[in-house]
């Protein structure tokens, strides 16, 4: 599995087409789990030839752990190794309670 951060609050994960040798049955898709402290969520990747997956709605600069799995019409094998990368930084929000004080040409 490869990723990379597309933006604050998306990852690109790609990883190889499962081999025929070791495979139990025809591929049907892949499975797709990723997580972060407090959070862990699978997603299913429909096709068997998909290779590649933006995952979105993540939150800017944190680490996330991604594993993916192939499916077969026999069940879902193991998962992958997880592999982290931390999502993209956000831009700073706008300053709050700002004060400003009047400056003078004698202070």
């Amino acid at each position: 599995v490869l990723l990379t951060s597309v933006n604050p609050s998306s990852l690109g994960a790609s990883w190889q087409l499962q081999l025929e040798i070791g495979r139990n049955g025809p591929l049907t898709g892949y499975v797709i789990q990723y997580s972060r402290t407090g959070l862990s969520i699978n997603e299913t990747v429909a096709s068997g030839t998909t290779t590649t997956r933006k995952i979105s709605r993540l939150v800017a600069f944190v680490q996330y752990s991604v594993e993916v799995a192939a499916m077969t019409v026999n069940g879902t094998g193991p998962f992958s190794n997880p592999v982290t990368e931390m999502s993209g930084q956000d831009a700073p929000s706008a300053p709050r309670s700002l004060m400003v004080d009047q400056i003078t040409g004698t202070t």
